[in-house]
């Protein structure tokens, strides 16, 4: 949503979506309770490079990324210093007009192949 709202022109604090940093900083805290539940994987991330540019277990590190280089100020949860130092703010964004910007299509068609299998996120 945000690789689409950032194709519109609609990320950052001086757009007309003024709830955006707090739904941000809200997604954060739901990936930080997500790890706590064992839902996402609690390891360390892979070294991002350019063929590695969003791991699913970690989709925090895309939204801080949205909010450093759009200019969003993510306010809303008590524990948002923390989630914003434990964030990789400094990941490769997709293209703008790209059609699948996180490559969740492939990911989506190599899971269904192999249900379950943990080497696919």
């Amino acid at each position: 949503m945000l690789a689409q709202l950032d194709e519109a022109g609609l990320v950052g604090d001086a757009t007309v979506v003024k709830s955006l940093g707090c739904i941000m900083a809200m997604y954060m805290l739901l990936a930080s309770s997500m790890r706590k539940q064992n839902v996402l994987k609690d390891e360390p991330r892979k070294k991002y490079n350019t063929k590695l540019k969003f791991q699913s277990d970690y989709f925090e590190d895309g939204v801080m990324t949205y909010a450093n280089k759009r200019g969003v100020t993510l306010q809303g949860p008590e524990e948002i210093e923390e989630l914003i130092a434990a964030a990789d703010g400094d990941i490769e964004l997709p293209k703008k007009d790209h059609k699948d910007p996180w490559g969740w299509k492939a990911a989506l068609r190599a899971y269904t192949k192999k249900p379950g299998d943990p080497t696919l996120t």
